[in-house]
């Protein structure tokens, strides 16, 4: 097959190559100013709530009070819309809203919309927005001001490949049934923890013994903190247990030395992660099994916490999850913001609670255990589908790759 060369790239000569504003609409969101926001009501969906690697979280939105929703309807993101954020450190990423809970869209936040699905298939136009053919493009057109945007007539500037509809809908699907895999396997993840969440209260809060001995954590686990200097070994590959990488889904993200430039934590068997930064949004990694323990680190904002034996490490992990210990880290937590609040290691291990039942202990660890290894087989399968859906997307994009599609 011949292949015609472009401005973005190669791509095969039975393909098109449009011009954004030909085929779809970037709309922009509604500037909400510091004086809308209230406590609660209906969450805004800034260009903050999406993540490093296109995930969305929103668990740090503003609000609108819900009485104002008649007024900004037409804001209202839908389940399976195209977001990008146009400014801002993360200036490019793609998200996909995949919930249906009610969100309003900022303003610095794009929606893209197709002008005609029968030509541009949606699935095929998100991914082939989350590939390099775009962020070049959107670099390439970003203001250099004191913070990035890209505007809404550059963007309708741009360019994407354009093969025939049956063509579009065969690449999308690949790529689909992979994320739709990813998705479950979270899923599973997150109901594995819930059921354990729900557990550990009952037995551990409501029917504690409240004149029972309290210990401190400290008396149960050891602060592991091995300082590793991964800028050292600058062509060893790291699996880096990061704030982001947290925040990303809790998966690693695999880095060599040389881009590391700072100290870290050594992560071994049996840890448990817990950030200083930002009590308000906890973040509890627990690791029991680390993929490689002789490449595994975290960043120095994680306190490593190793259970002195195996039979504590459930009630630890669900012990610093727990609405308490968050409620105390939060009233301890110094700085000058919210989000740049922290703890110190002492606040950390100098937290308490009544000691179980060794019984008791005992057979939450036996009930719990299994799921926290299931959980950690389903991330570790969830790395290896990521892998796969990445090294499958630049090559599907461009067309290098062709999808086998019946003949009907």
């Amino acid at each position: 097959m011949n292949r015609i060369e472009s401005s973005i790239g190669s791509y095969p000569s039975d393909w098109n190559l449009a011009v954004f504003e030909t085929v779809a609409e970037l709309k922009h969101g509604y500037q909400f100013r510091t004086h809308d926001f209230t406590k609660e009501g209906i969450k805004i969906f800034k260009i903050t709530q999406i993540q490093g690697n296109g995930s969305i979280n929103l668990t740090a939105c503003d609000f609108i009070d819900s009485s104002r929703y008649d007024h900004f309807e037409k804001y209202k993101i839908n389940e399976g819309d195209i977001l990008m954020a146009l400014s801002g450190a993360t200036i490019g990423k793609i998200a996909r809203y995949k919930s249906n809970e009610t969100v309003l869209q900022n303003y610095r936040v794009g929606n893209f919309i197709p002008h005609d699905v029968d030509r541009l298939n949606k699935d095929y136009f998100y991914y082939f927005l989350c590939t390099e053919y775009i962020y070049q493009q959107v670099l390439a057109n970003q203001t250099q001001s004191a913070q990035e945007n890209v505007g809404k007539e550059d963007i309708h500037k741009m360019y994407l490949f354009l093969p025939p509809p049956k063509e579009q809908a065969a690449i999308a699907e690949v790529l689909c049934s992979l994320d739709d895999k990813i998705d479950l396997l979270h899923q599973q993840n997150q109901k594995l923890e819930e059921l354990a969440e729900i557990l550990y209260r009952q037995w551990f809060i409501v029917e504690a013994d409240l004149e029972g001995e309290e210990v401190f954590l400290s008396d149960v686990a050891d602060h592991h903190k091995k300082n590793i200097k991964p800028f050292e070994n600058p062509f060893q590959e790291y699996f880096h247990y990061s704030i982001p990488a947290f925040d990303d889904g809790q998966n690693p993200q695999v880095e060599v030395g040389s881009t590391i430039l700072s100290n870290k934590y050594q992560v071994i068997t049996n840890s448990i992660l817990i950030s200083k930064l930002n009590p308000r949004f906890p973040r509890v990694w627990q690791i029991s099994k680390p993929i490689d323990e002789e490449v595994s680190i975290c960043s120095t904002e994680f306190q490593v916490a190793v259970p002195r034996e195996q039979r504590w490490f459930a009630f630890i992990y669900y012990f610093l999850k727990s609405r308490p210990v968050t409620d105390e880290l939060i009233g301890a937590a110094g700085g000058t913001s919210g989000s740049h609040q922290r703890v110190s290691p002492d606040d950390i291990f100098n937290l308490s609670f009544i000691k179980p039942d060794d019984t008791k202990l005992s057979h939450f660890h036996q009930i719990v255990a299994p799921n926290l290894e299931k959980i950690n087989n389903n991330r570790e399968q969830i790395l290896k589908l990521e892998k796969l859906r990445n090294t499958l997307l630049p090559k599907l994009m461009s067309g290098e790759v062709r999808v086998k599609m019946d003949d009907k």
